[in-house]
């Protein structure tokens, strides 16, 4: 049902485990469900740019301040809630690992960033992060194929070609991404050219954030190589 007069197809590219996560909003009206989702998502995000911030109110008024941020809480975008739990889990991962790992396996909901924080963990040997993480996230698929059944994967994994093809024919508008891919394809490069190079700029990101957490402590690098290499 449409609420601001028009009606747009759009795919669902989560995976049930995500869908087992927001099924109670479900439950609830559409307006309801979303001032709950933004107003946990700011208080969230607020709470983690404060830990990391070390209650720094210049910082923290900077990253509220950021301009992305209301771009996501007008369209209803988990990015601020998924930003939160990122930050988290860097903040935790030496104090509270086992709390730092359960916040990695709920951010395996969104696939692109379950691709980069395994392997960043491996690199600093937190080995309790990566069992709980292992624990939350298999404990999700449990959840989702006990209450929604083996057919939301089946329909998952069908669906998740037909955003590639919409990338790929540019029916994904390239000026929207942050991506190398898309920047390749608006230079003109053909589609294989534009993914070797994607994947070559990606594995540069990936092995500086090895390097990172393989042989700093900092907080800050860490977070820094880590989102580089996820949105690489």
């Amino acid at each position: 049902k449409t609420t601001v007069g028009y009606e747009e197809l759009l795919p669902w590219l989560y995976p049930p485990t995500h869908q087992i996560l927001i099924t109670p909003l479900a439950l609830l009206s559409y307006k309801l469900a979303y001032g709950i989702f933004i107003l946990i998502s700011l208080i969230a995000y607020i709470y983690s740019c404060n830990k990391i911030a070390k209650n720094n109110k210049t910082i923290i008024l900077g990253a509220i301040s950021f301009p992305a941020i209301y771009l996501c809480g007008i369209y209803g975008q988990n990015s601020i809630l998924t930003a939160s739990i990122a930050i988290l889990s860097i903040y935790y991962i030496k104090k509270r690992p086992l709390i730092s790992g359960l916040l990695v396996g709920l951010l395996a909901t969104k696939p692109q960033l379950a691709l980069v924080f395994p392997i960043v963990l491996l690199a600093g040997f937190h080995w309790k992060a990566i069992l709980s993480a292992i624990a939350t996230q298999a404990t999700l698929v449990i959840m989702s194929l006990y209450f929604l059944g083996k057919s939301t994967w089946l329909a998952f994994f069908k669906t998740i070609e037909q955003p590639k093809q919409w990338m790929e024919s540019g029916q994904l508008s390239w000026e929207d991404m942050i991506s190398t891919f898309a920047f390749s394809k608006m230079l003109g490069a053909d589609t294989t050219i534009a993914y070797t190079i994607h994947l070559s700029v990606a594995a540069l990101f990936i092995f500086v954030a090895i390097t990172v957490w393989n042989k700093s402590d900092n907080i800050n690098l860490r977070g820094s190589s880590l989102a580089l290499a996820a949105l690489a």
